[in-house]
């Protein structure tokens, strides 16, 4: 089942016009202007529409971590260890230029601590 953004961002799939013209029958109309309409219909619905959300929420979730998983171990693969022992003297990547600064200009490095 593929969610869609609008399900994901407003709760429910949007209304296309031929839908409506149709009458698609796995959804419930909540702009029917018939009398038949009750409360309990409308309590129905909604908790339909959390039911649906919260389990398109929870497979984004799902899908979220495997992909964290996915990319960490591949950067574990290509990751190194680097020995440091006390009083070497390292430099520090300075990633951040700060506002209106040339990056030919400034050192990227900040060392050696």
């Amino acid at each position: 089942m593929a969610d869609t953004p609008s399900l994901l961002y407003f709760g429910r799939d949007p209304r296309v016009p031929i839908l409506n013209e149709l009458g698609d029958g796995s959804r419930l109309d909540v702009n029917s202007t018939t009398t038949t309409t009750t409360t309990a219909t409308m309590y129905t619905f909604k908790e339909h529409m959390f039911i649906q959300l919260y389990q398109a929420i929870q497979r984004c979730y799902k899908i979220h971590d495997e992909q964290h998983e996915r990319y960490k171990a591949y950067y574990d693969q290509k990751a190194t260890e680097i020995p440091l022992k006390v009083r070497d003297r390292v430099y520090i990547m300075k990633p951040n230029l700060g506002r209106n600064k040339s990056r030919a200009l400034t050192p990227g490095y900040v060392g050696p601590l």
